[in-house]
């Protein structure tokens, strides 16, 4: 490599730039390849996005089976089950304090 050349740096996508990227291939009418060029992409990186793309809009037709929740909201119940009792706790001890009953008087 010539010294005076300077590395290319490479370009960071964001996830808007790249969802209108994928979109804007599929229906430009000159096709994957012009559009590609047009943003300095190669094809490859395109279709990684496309089919990465495609892969995730499965998620949004999936249903829950027999109305059973999933792992990940069970998850987000218990721990909102348990914030609550930290919560009650908390709450009560606070009404313990202005009460002026708290914490409990030491035997002398």
């Amino acid at each position: 490599m010539d010294p005076t050349e300077r590395p290319r740096m490479r370009r960071r996508w964001t996830p808007d730039e790249k969802m209108r990227i994928v979109m804007e291939g599929l229906r430009d009418p000159v096709g994957i390849g012009t559009v590609c060029r047009r943003y300095g992409l190669p094809t490859s990186q395109w279709h990684e996005w496309h089919k990465r793309l495609v892969e995730s809009a499965k998620d949004v037709f999936k249903r829950k089976s027999n109305g059973r929740s999933t792992v990940e909201e069970d998850e987000i119940r218990a721990a909102n089950e348990r914030m609550k009792s930290v919560i009650a706790e908390i709450t009560s001890e606070n009404l313990e304090l202005k009460k002026g009953r708290w914490p409990p008087a030491r035997a002398r």
